[in-house]
């Protein structure tokens, strides 16, 4: 029989397993006892210094907004359905759809000539710069004069942003337009003068393309009417026969009756674009203060200081364990050289 050998055995020492990493709750507790006045301490003085910026160094403002609605002034809507009526059964109407009227009017309310318009009108440097404004004496703190504000400079550093607001909601079709004040009775003083400096440009200033074109055909109008009489007063001579001026007479009445249709045409496409508005809520005089928040304010204080105090007692605890294992390693080290040396 042949002799089997068997391979020789090699045992290899195991590794011992890690423990788990278990969260010692009695530790952390501990760690919050022992440093229990300092985390109550601190928290308490920052909630309380909080509560005092609050109620005596964050002035209180107040707000107050107005709600307009695009819409058709009612005498272009009258004036459009006359032209309609007379001109719908004779010719083909171009669609009337207005645009987005209200995009406009947005784009005019965050204009800067109408926030210049409103520092000029109602002086706002003074209540944008409280700071830096003597209400008392009525001048300026500033001793230099670069450092006193300007129109230029509340512009530049969006300062009015801080006080005035244009929201456009697109789905309902209405704008908000909101202002903040220390004063509550100045609040809607401001808003209803916006309003009305609204309604002035688009009454006066705002030109449509369909406006201007409408002004042009009115004025070919004038010039082929004036061209009308001209060669009716004509009479045969030498120089123009009884045809020509016939002929001409046809050319201009044809021409005329032409730019008519076209002057009509003008003036149903410029009534479409023609924009004005109405006020679904008028500005009041706030009595409920807008800021500060002080509920938030004092409660996020307290939230983010506690949870701060304790991040810091842990470290504190870290250093502290970190040190004293320190100092119970240095005596090892101390007597190792004296063992070798005998």
């Amino acid at each position: 029989m042949e002799n089997i050998t068997t391979p020789p055995v090699v045992y290899v020492p195991s590794l011992p397993l890690p423990e788990d990493n278990e969260i010692d709750f009695l530790t952390i507790w501990r760690t919050l006892w022992r440093w229990k006045w300092f985390i109550a301490g601190i928290t308490l003085a920052c909630t309380l210094i909080a509560v005092y910026i609050t109620l005596y160094r964050l002035p209180v403002v107040y707000r107050s907004e107005v709600v307009l609605q695009p819409t058709l002034s009612p005498e272009t809507q009258s004036a459009l359905g006359t032209t309609l009526g007379q001109l719908g059964q004779f010719i083909s109407l171009p669609p009337i759809s207005g645009g987005d009227k209200s995009q406009l009017i947005v784009n005019y309310l965050k204009s800067r000539s109408l926030k210049t318009w409103m520092i000029k009108k109602f002086n706002l440097l003074p209540r944008l710069y409280p700071d830096k404004w003597n209400s008392e004496k009525g001048t300026w703190l500033a001793k230099d004069p670069k450092d006193i504000p300007t129109i230029v400079k509340t512009i530049q550093t969006r300062k009015m942003e801080h006080v005035y607001s244009v929201e456009n909601d697109d789905k309902a079709g209405l704008i908000s337009i909101t202002f903040v004040d220390r004063d509550p009775a100045f609040i809607p003083k401001v808003l209803d003068g916006v309003t009305e400096e609204l309604n002035r440009y688009l009454a006066y200033e705002y030109i449509t393309d369909s406006k201007r074109k409408r002004i042009f055909i009115e004025q070919q109008v004038e010039r082929t009417k004036r061209e009308i009489e001209y060669w009716e007063r004509q009479k045969p001579d030498a120089d123009h026969s009884a045809s020509e001026i016939l002929r001409e007479q046809q050319a201009a009445l044809a021409a005329y009756t032409e730019l008519r249709t076209q002057y009509e045409l003008a003036r149903v496409e410029e009534a479409g674009e023609l924009i004005a508005f109405k006020v679904l809520d008028s500005p009041f005089v706030p009595e409920k203060k807008y800021k500060p928040r002080r509920t938030i304010i004092c409660a996020l204080t307290l939230v983010i200081s506690l949870f701060l105090t304790i991040f810091m007692a842990f470290f504190f605890e870290f250093i502290k364990n970190a040190r004293t294992k320190e100092a119970e390693a240095e005596p090892m080290h101390t007597e190792a050289p004296s063992e070798n040396a005998t």
